[in-house]
């Protein structure tokens, strides 16, 4: 997971992911885990998954898993993805799975100005080669906006796309994935 705004909604995913009986473990960066910290959604995650969110290196190294998800994505973590910069735990551990072609299923969250900017652009289609599923624009992407949250409420992040875009990527039910909160 991420440090972006729609990490402190990620209770959401995780119940949703949970109806579908995954197996789920959760790697954040120090980012989204302070912004979790906050309101004790942390302890609310590891309630439901049964164990510990896993932040850095020093954290058991868990085996592989079927699938990963990375939500939300900010801009900064889709650059290093494609960009293969390994600064963080999980951006070290994204280059590895994707390396090893796991299935790899990116639910951004930016801002439409960001999106459209051809640096952008050009590391959404580099991870696309690599096939890296981005959820961005299509039939079962986000559309971003300018919107702020400072400017009122915003909907809900669409978590359940990363969910329906596993099941389409995996075409099977029972899924072990590890859900990355990034910044």
């Amino acid at each position: 997971m991420t440090g972006c705004g729609p990490v402190s909604g990620a209770i959401t995913f995780i119940e949703q992911a949970l109806e579908k009986q995954w197996n789920i473990d959760v790697i954040a960066t120090k980012q989204a885990m302070a912004i979790m910290e906050k309101n004790r959604e942390n302890e609310a995650i590891e309630r439901r998954i049964g164990g510990r969110i896993r932040t850095g290196y020093d954290d058991p190294r868990p085996p592989f898993a079927n699938a990963y998800i990375v939500a939300p994505a900010s801009a900064n973590s889709i650059a290093k993805m494609a960009n293969c910069t390994a600064d963080t735990y999980v951006t070290s551990l994204m280059l590895e799975v994707i390396g090893r072609k796991i299935p790899v299923v990116v639910l951004p969250s930016l801002k439409a100005c960001v999106a459209e900017r051809q640096p952008f652009v050009r590391n959404v289609l580099s991870l696309r080669e690599e096939g890296v599923t981005v959820l961005l624009g299509g039939k079962h992407g986000i559309h971003p906006t300018n919107d702020s949250s400072k400017d009122g409420l915003l909907p809900p992040f669409p978590w359940n796309l990363a969910i329906e875009a596993t099941m389409r990527r995996l075409e099977v039910k029972n899924v072990i994935f590890y859900l990355l909160l990034v910044s």
